[in-house]
Order: structure tokens, then sequence, then C-alpha cells
């Protein structure tokens, strides 16, 4: 910052309208040109003050027509300068300090550094992850359908959820014919009249209500266990909602996680996004496989 201070104090003489400062302790002695005569001048003073290593200094400026065409010279003595002094230097610094920040004059290794928005453009996009065949045992496995309901999954908010809806309902009956348990979830704000046709709950199929996470605050857990179910298929909306965090919350309560690709909805980033994240990220990559509803098999 002593460096960059340099070019604020040459503004110094303008403070005051006072051309001499006398500080106790300094002694300043400045030539100016023959016609003007003999004047003193604080940005020495003051650089001493700063940084007391600076014992002499060099400048140039101009003020009411007057030029400094000679080196200023000055001499400490051994004693220090008033508390007062220092305070006034404190708030000079202060306020050069606000001009250079104000101005972008610092140095670039103190101006912000770059986040990863600076760096949007730059990201390259992964390699897409595989998709892997899968074969299942009906007898412990569980298949989630996921808030499949008017107000998230509609042509105006959300028409890539619409378009899955065939083929769940198709995944929907192949488990039923093989008698898979099957689950069902809402929105907080949700009700079952809500849930699409065509995947609608069976008698006897529970439904939980809850936010993205749909362990959190619900029987989710208890009726899987009850039902000694180790492994769950997840399909539903949001991709990055639902289907991320509750597969999130089946991984990290030790169950197997399928989610078939197709039958998974939201925009089309967030579907991507979802994607990498379950077979890459700390708490799902180890549990979950990601597949295609066509490549799911069922033991027989």
């Amino acid at each position: 910052c002593v460096r960059y201070l340099y070019k604020v104090i040459q503004f110094c003489p303008y403070l005051s309208k006072r051309r001499q400062y006398f500080f106790k302790g300094s002694i300043l002695c400045v030539r100016l040109s023959k016609e003007r005569g003999n004047k003193t001048l604080c940005p020495p003073a003051l650089a001493n003050l700063i940084y007391p290593g600076i014992i002499s200094i060099s400048m140039s400026f101009s003020n009411d027509n007057d030029r400094l065409k000679e080196g200023v010279v000055m001499t400490k003595e051994k004693h220090a300068v008033k508390r007062y002094s220092g305070w006034a230097a404190g708030i000079i610094i202060l306020a050069s300090l606000l001009v250079l920040m104000a101005s972008g004059s610092f140095p670039q290794g103190l101006s912000r550094q770059k986040t990863i928005i600076d760096e949007w453009g730059a990201v390259q996009t992964p390699a897409p992850p595989e998709l892997t065949p899968v074969t299942v045992d009906p007898a412990d496995t569980a298949f989630l359908v996921l808030d499949i309901q008017q107000s998230t999954c509609n042509a105006q908010q959300r028409p890539r959820c619409v378009e899955s809806v065939p083929r769940i309902s198709r995944f929907l009956e192949q488990a039923r014919s093989m008698n898979v348990m099957v689950a069902h979830s809402l929105t907080p704000a949700g009700s079952v009249e809500d849930i699409l046709a065509g995947v609608e709950p069976a008698p006897g199929e529970p439904v939980v209500r809850s936010s993205v996470d749909k362990f959190y605050n619900t029987d989710l857990e208890k009726i899987l266990r009850d039902r000694g179910i180790k492994t769950v298929i997840i399909a539903g909306t949001a991709a990055n909602g639902a289907v991320l965090h509750t597969a999130t919350g089946a991984a990290m309560r030790g169950l197997k996680v399928i989610v078939p690709v197709d039958l998974m909805s939201a925009d089309l980033y967030a579907e991507q996004y979802t994607a990498w994240h379950l077979v890459n990220a700390p708490g799902t990559r180890r549990q979950t496989t990601l597949t295609r509803s066509d490549l799911i098999e069922w033991k027989k």
C-alpha cells in the first residue's frame, strides 16, 4: 500500500490552505523555484510517518502554477512525532485507501479472486455416465413413484415430466405384475387426487408426503424395513429435487438405489446434473446404479 500511497501523497497540499506543517521531531526543507521563494510542503513528512525507512523523496506537482523543481530532503530526529500527528496521518491514510478502492488502483493480487460464476463458460461437460443393465429381486425391491401430481408435472411448468408419465405407467404395471412393492409420494401441498392418471396409487399402496427428501418426517424408512426392502427403484420429478434427495436418503440408509434416467424429469441441465451427481458424489456413488427402464430385468 505504501507504494500506491505515493500517488495520493501528491494531493496533500490541497487538504489545507496552510502551506506550512510543523511536526516535532521532523525538519522539512523544500527548495522551490527561485521566482517563488522558499516554502514548506507536507508529503515527505507524511511519507516519513507512513514508512520511517523513507528519508528522502523526489516528486513534482502543480498547484496554483507552483512547480516543485528540486528534491525534498528530510531528516529525522530521535524524538517521536506527537500523537495527534499520528492520528492525522492515519486519517489521511484511510482516505487514501478509500480513494484507491474507489478508483480500482489496487494491485491485481489484492483484487477479487475469480469464482465458479466468473469461470462458468470455461467449464467442460464431463463424459456421460454409463447406463448399466440390472437384474433385481422382486421380493426385496420397491418402486418409488415421486411427486407425479398436477402442480409439479404439467405441460407449462415441466413438459418433460408429462412426456415421462407413459413410461412410468408401463414400468409401474410391470412392477405390480411381479408383486413388487410400490410406494408413492406427494409434495407438502399435494393430495392423492392430484396424482396423474396412469400412475395413481392402487389400493394398499402407501403414500407419503414431504419435501424433496421423502424420508424426512415420514414413515417411508419404516415401511421399507418392515417389508425387508434392500433395493429401491426411483422414478419421478423433479430429478434434482425429490429424485436426487430421496436417492441420497436411501443410499445413506444402506439401500441399493437404481435410477432409470428415462423415468426422472426436470429440465435438461437438471437431469444431466442429477445423473452425474448420483454416480460421482459422496453419499450416493457407491450405492447407486444408473440405468434405463428397458434395461431392468426381474429375477424369476
